[in-house]
């Protein structure tokens, strides 16, 4: 798949809100810097936390065991079967994912299920600091538009309906399609083992029911009753090791 970039001012700028420290285990350990936190600072919206990602447990254990120490006296280390969360007061949570272990920024990046999640930093010893998006990541971002990728990994069934809900409250709106596809990813865990139906023509039904609701006859979120009951289109049914401590964002000139 075709991949782009973050822009230079960007990159620039998300590294030097950086902390110095989170720099520094990115760059001597191997991590990768993905999820929300990318996005938020392009946005200019409050960060909520830092997630790494790497190639093996013992690593992100090793980093999370660094992170905890430079936080300090009353922080904490959550494990999950998802991550180790390191937490501390007044300090922004840094998330090592443990779940999905990745080789290369490229299977990293085409895991996430949203465009506007799919971007990624790293550092290369030859190049410097590096970047990949998904190829629509800007212009979905600047729509807040969500466009879902379906992407094959193991995962709750309800997590991108989950993730939809969160960009929806934030202002995002999503086309019936893509809504569509996150909907058949769920019910795929219950009939797809039963081979009830494919996944492509789950996908289009939804779709097609979604668009037979018309938002004016909806008032304050009932439904209103129609006079003659609703039928499926014919179209839907056709397709049946850092040392620097320095933990407050950075101040100082990066260079890329």
């Amino acid at each position: 798949m075709t991949e782009a970039h973050l822009n230079h001012a960007d990159l620039h700028h998300i590294l030097s809100k950086m902390p110095s420290a989170l720099r520094n285990l990115i760059k001597n350990n191997s991590l990768m810097l993905a999820g929300g936190a990318i996005r938020s600072l392009i946005t200019r919206e409050r960060i909520s936390d830092w997630d790494l990602f790497g190639a093996d447990e013992y690593t992100l254990k090793a980093v999370a065991a660094k992170v905890e120490a430079a936080y300090g006296p009353g922080s904490r280390t959550h494990k999950s079967k998802n991550a180790y969360t390191i937490l501390a007061h007044g300090r922004t949570p840094v998330q090592l994912i443990r779940r999905w272990l990745y080789t290369s920024p490229e299977q990293l990046w085409q895991d996430f299920d949203f465009t506007v999640a799919r971007a990624v930093i790293w550092y290369d010893t030859g190049k410097g600091w590096c970047s990949a998006t998904d190829p629509n990541y800007y212009a979905d971002l600047a729509s807040r538009r969500l466009r879902y990728c379906a992407p094959e990994r193991q995962e709750d069934a309800g997590g991108s309906m989950m993730r939809v809900m969160k960009f929806v409250s934030k202002g995002y709106i999503i086309a019936p399609e893509d809504l569509a596809m996150v909907m058949s990813r769920i019910t795929r865990r219950i009939r797809w083992e039963h081979e009830l139906v494919r996944k492509d023509d789950g996908a289009r039904i939804m779709a097609g029911l979604l668009r037979e609701v018309d938002p004016l006859t909806i008032i304050d979120g009932v439904e209103m009753e129609e006079e003659t009951p609703a039928t499926i289109s014919e179209e839907a049914l056709r397709g049946i090791p850092g040392e620097d401590v320095d933990w407050s964002a950075s101040t100082k000139e990066v260079t890329l």
